[in-house]
């Protein structure tokens, strides 16, 4: 896992400029790993679109996502975020209500 860290950073230097772990407010990457069962993986990519697309495009800091699927049952969300320091600012409490919208068919406990 250390070595698709380094990658990842690597490539947001080279997409952004510069080292987002320099910049005091630069871009950032959220990283989000799940097992999801491969037959109920289009389910729950529905579902992630049909809660947090609404969340997460209101937030102008808010750039964009990409799914990777990892055989045999992860599925990694890898969000895009132009500004650390917007992407923080988002009210834990907002973001605690999507959570509990999103986690409870698939049995998930956001401790985030």
């Amino acid at each position: 896992m250390a070595k698709w860290v380094w990658l990842l950073a690597l490539m947001c230097s080279l997409i952004w400029g510069g080292s987002p772990a320099m910049a005091a407010d630069g871009p950032a990457i959220e990283w989000l790993e799940f097992a999801v069962p491969p037959a109920q993986q289009g389910a729950f990519l529905a579902q992630d679109t049909a809660v947090w697309e609404p969340f997460l495009t209101q937030y102008p800091a808010y750039a964009g996502k990409e799914v990777w699927a990892q055989p045999p049952d992860r599925l990694i969300l890898v969000l895009r975020w132009r500004s650390r320091a917007a992407w923080k600012a988002i009210s834990p409490q907002r973001s605690r209500r999507w959570k509990r919208r999103f986690g409870p068919p698939w049995g998930l406990n956001f401790r985030w």
